[in-house]
């Protein structure tokens, strides 16, 4: 799933000679930056940065406490991905829930890249870990809904 056909009036706008910013407001109301992508992502994934060096993100672990954001727009292994760090954006739950709107959401402690949800306010440890807040329902299990990120 990507968001190229609205994105692409957004590039066109952005683009200069000197090549793409680092930064942008989308289409959406997010705020996202242009990073570098370890691995291979998709629309709504959260993500981290990686430990290894060499500035890149990738899904963020399992149960981290340190995301930076979700992913914008579909990317390749190695290629620069937009990640919204604020704002409007998709997220990515877990496999086996449908987002629910008002839900806060935070890292899933069993998928990586994904969140779970609560209506109540996650418990003290995991304050580290929310991103947002589901600002719609989703189509189905697993299938990336609009939220408001955040973090804390």
């Amino acid at each position: 799933m990507s968001l190229s056909g609205q994105d692409r009036v957004l590039q066109q706008y952005w683009r200069d000679d000197m090549g793409w910013p680092a930064i942008k407001l989308t289409l959406l109301g997010g705020y996202a930056v242009r990073v570098n992508a370890y691995q291979s992502l998709t629309l709504g994934q959260v993500v981290a940065i990686s430990t290894g060096g060499g500035s890149y993100v990738l899904p963020a672990p399992v149960g981290s406490d340190m995301p930076i954001g979700a992913v914008y727009q579909d990317a390749t292994s190695s290629g620069f991905v937009w990640v919204v760090t604020g704002g409007i954006g998709y997220v990515k739950p877990m496999s086996s829930i449908t987002a629910a709107a008002g839900s806060a959401t935070f890292c899933s402690s069993s998928e990586a890249g994904r969140v779970n949800q609560s209506t109540a306010l996650p418990a003290a440890a995991y304050q580290h870990r929310q991103v947002g807040h589901f600002l719609a329902d989703g189509s189905s299990a697993g299938s990336p809904a609009l939220a408001i990120i955040h973090f804390h």
